[in-house]
């Protein structure tokens, strides 16, 4: 009987790795057919991939302005104090800007005093940067557009041409001592011989774009022809094959995004559906919106179930210590594998994040578990650690350097180890026990939900999978929460120096995963 059960646990976890890459593979292809959809609707419409806003400083490169002598973000716009020298605004580039197909910026911007603007770009990050001819600022003025082919460039020494792609984009002011410059908002715009499709009318996704097929196995010679080959009125769409490899499909997308960085990417196996959906859609704002409007309807919902359980929990103790560890698990499985969480949150996600952790720590109360353990959990917790760090020397690419990580990203990850190892043992394992009596069903479903917090990044899910079921046998054993945190904080560094970028991409999950 003993050695059936231990034939069917491991079947359970080998079906259970093959279920986590499929689930990863699902929600990649989710996430990518989502972003299709809205962007095959904005080009039928006539919008841009590229806008920026400047409500905070998240929306600037470096969270500031270069050589400004102050500025704020007021009314939903950038305000600068120019203390006479030219300062420097970088727009965020999550992809190369397209300065084929979008050469022409326009500029919702104002200024108390006479003043010049130029174009900063850089085909590449570790390139000259090229500068344009300026575009003269008037006090009475607010709208601007540079069309970019008809602008003179140059870099330090002569003149030069207007390059294809920009990996990086400032604006450059100067503006005498004492004057304000104000900026909204700056939109790339498509070339001006588009022709788009009546927003009153079904969208018309065929007429604006020009479909290609490729695998994560084509190389970047023949994506840059493709690249080139696409007329410049249709945006350029490419069919992914499918692969094996969910690393490997995020690696092309971190090519093709360079390559080609107007492409919209089509997972092959859904593009019927994507086209579809495109075609009775309503504008990409509108998704924004509903998602928005999600997020509260779910923390309605979440809220109103805690209510319940609180006020009329099950009677049996096996039933209410389950239905804790749903509720404990439900809300961040939901923002990470549904793909919601960007790395901004907003209200409605705070407001979620903020009951999930008061909930958890009311069930905390009162606490089974201890911080410090005995010297057999520190010398468990540096057995997964030691097992990390055999693992990371063996994946190693020694003709690469180690990945430097600061002192305050080793604090920060040390604080999230711990809270994550508090929700995930002290109360989701914990209490899947009670309602289970099975020391192997609560490491399994502990091991479990940990994996799936890290959707859709399949490498990490494995990981964790495999951390989360070494610690929560440790938990289980010793009741200790600070040896295991440690060692969940040191393998993870350990990992993220040691292995290749392309297999844990720095352990992002959710929607950061594909930025």
């Amino acid at each position: 009987m003993r050695a059936v059960r231990i034939v069917v646990a491991v079947l359970l976890l080998v079906l259970t790795v093959a279920g986590l890459r499929a689930f990863a593979q699902w929600r990649f292809d989710a996430y990518l057919s989502d972003r299709a959809v809205q962007a095959l609707a904005g080009v039928a419409r006539g919008e841009t991939p590229w806008r920026w806003k400047f409500p905070d400083s998240e929306s600037l490169v470096a969270g500031r302005v270069f050589d400004a002598g102050s500025f704020a973000f007021t009314d939903g716009g950038l305000t600068v104090h120019s203390d006479g020298r030219a300062f420097e605004i970088g727009l965020p580039l999550p992809s190369p800007l397209d300065l084929r197909r979008f050469p022409q910026l326009d500029i919702s911007a104002s200024v108390d005093a006479p003043a010049s603007l130029r174009l900063v770009v850089a085909p590449k990050l570790d390139q000259p940067a090229l500068y344009s001819a300026p575009i003269v600022l008037a006090p009475w003025q607010n709208q601007y557009r540079a069309v970019c082919p008809e602008l003179v460039w140059q870099n330090k020494s002569a003149q030069a041409s207007m390059p294809a792609h920009a990996a990086m984009l400032r604006l450059r002011v100067e503006l005498a001592a004492g004057a304000v410059f104000r900026l909204m908002q700056v939109s790339a715009v498509r070339v001006p011989i588009m022709k788009w499709a009546d927003p009153s009318t079904m969208i018309d996704v065929s007429r604006n774009v020009q479909t290609s097929t490729v695998a994560v196995t084509t190389p970047s010679p023949i994506l840059a022809s493709l690249d080139a080959a696409t007329d410049l009125v249709p945006q350029p769409v490419l069919l992914l094959k499918p692969d094996s490899s969910i690393e490997r499909q995020r690696a092309f997308l971190e090519r093709a995004r360079m390559l080609i960085p107007a492409a919209i990417i089509v997972p092959a196996s859904t593009a019927d559906a994507v086209e579809a959906r495109a075609h009775v859609m309503g504008t990409p704002a509108s998704v924004t919106h509903s998602r928005h409007n999600m997020a509260w309807i779910v923390l309605g919902a979440y809220w109103t179930a805690l209510l319940l359980a609180w006020r009329w929990p099950p009677r049996d103790p096996r039933w209410r210590a389950a239905l804790e560890a749903a509720l404990a698990s439900i809300a961040p499985l939901w923002l990470i594998a549904g793909g919601f969480f960007t790395g901004r949150l907003d209200a409605a996600q705070i407001a979620l994040i903020a009951s999930v952790a008061a909930y958890a720590a009311f069930l905390g109360i009162p606490r089974t578990w201890r911080f410090n353990g005995s010297a057999r959990a520190w010398l468990f917790g540096g057995g997964v650690a030691a097992i990390a760090l055999a693992i990371g020397l063996y994946a190693h690419h020694w003709d690469t350097p180690l990945r430097a990580i600061d002192t305050g990203h080793v604090l920060r990850y040390f604080g999230w180890a711990l809270i994550q190892q508090y929700l995930i043992c002290a109360v989701v394992t914990s209490r899947w026990l009670r309602a289970g009596k099975s020391r192997f069903v609560a490491i399994y479903l502990g091991a479990l939900t940990f994996a799936l917090m890290h959707t859709p990044n399949a490498s990490l899910m494995l990981a964790t999978f495999a951390g989360g079921l070494c610690w929560c046998v440790i938990y289980l054993r010793e009741r200790a929460l600070l040896p295991i945190a440690v060692s969940h904080a040191v393998s993870a560094l350990i990992l993220i120096a040691l292995l290749p970028q392309d297999w844990l991409y720095s352990a992002e999950v959710s929607a950061r995963f594909f930025q």
